[in-house]
């Protein structure tokens, strides 16, 4: 944006620090917003280190419901891990601003910023960032990069018919979180993994009656 800059992923507390840090090297322009793509805490944990620093922090409002559902006891399992931590603030941070109706627009004379809601992928309550003028779409883990996206409140199903819209996939470079660079080809990739890897094993264990991990 013309006079701020927007963050997608809050990361964890440790993580968020390093970024506060080098976001001033890259640019004389304060944090405004800091939006969370969903309530895993490798996105949402530094909440309270960016609201510090006068940001900000965003998310589609079916968050707050997964933040009730799960913390505080997936915050206490990562504090164990210091490095990640860095900093403990004894909390397991909301973000301070939500919305309900996708899209949700910042705009300025530079640029259009879309929130988006678009139903239940790597979580119910994934938001996604996108660009319509640089044709840039923020998944956050709702697009498989690999073998390391965690599924445990994943729907497949929903997550796959998304990757596969033809407006999401088409001449759009996506940003999966844990990928390094922006590529078009995340998109039907992941469409791809689910259809051939992950959604059959799922209906598998369906139909063996065994618990979902």
């Amino acid at each position: 944006m013309q006079d701020y800059l927007i963050v997608v992923d809050a990361n964890y507390p440790g993580r968020a620090r390093e970024l506060i840090a080098e976001v001033k090297q890259l640019s004389p322009k304060p944090v405004r917003y800091v939006f969370d793509t969903h309530a895993h805490g490798d996105h949402s944990y530094g909440n309270s280190l960016w609201t510090a620093t006068g940001a900000t922090t965003l998310a589609y409002y079916k968050i707050l419901a997964e933040m009730d559902r799960y913390e505080p006891a997936r915050w206490q399992t990562a504090e164990a891990n210091v490095r990640t931590f860095a900093i403990c603030t004894r909390q397991c941070p909301a973000p301070s601003t939500t919305f309900r109706k996708s899209p949700f627009i910042l705009k300025d004379s530079t640029r259009e910023v879309d929130f988006l809601y678009l139903g239940w992928g790597h979580t119910p309550a994934d938001g996604y960032v996108w660009l319509p003028k640089e044709r840039v779409l923020c998944t956050g883990d709702a697009a498989v990069n690999g073998p390391r996206n965690k599924l445990w409140d994943a729907n497949l199903a929903t997550g796959r018919a998304f990757c596969r819209r033809p407006s999401a996939s088409s001449r759009c470079l996506s940003c999966p979180a844990t990928a390094t660079r922006a590529a078009s080809r995340f998109l039907p990739v992941s469409a791809s993994s689910c259809s051939t890897y992950i959604v059959p094993s799922q209906r598998k264990r369906a139909k063996e009656n065994l618990p979902r991990r």
